[in-house]
C-alpha cells in the first residue's frame, strides 16, 4: 500500500485495480495494476 499512497494517488496515475488480495492466484498474492506514461498496463504484486 505504500508505493500505491505515497506514488501512484500522489502522481495522479491512472489506476485499474486498486491494491487488494489475489487468492486465485496464490494464497498470499497482493498487488495492484496501473497505468505507466504511455497508458501500459503494469502490475506491482507482492508475495511469500
Amino acid at each position: 500500500d505504500r508505493l500505491y499512497n505515497e506514488f501512484i494517488v500522489k502522481n495522479n496515475i491512472q489506476v485499474f485495480d486498486a491494491p487488494a488480495a489475489y487468492p486465485q492466484y496464490t494464497a498470499d498474492y497482493y498487488a495492484v495494476f496501473f497505468a505507466d506514461p504511455d497508458g501500459v498496463k503494469l502490475e506491482y504484486a507482492f508475495y511469500t
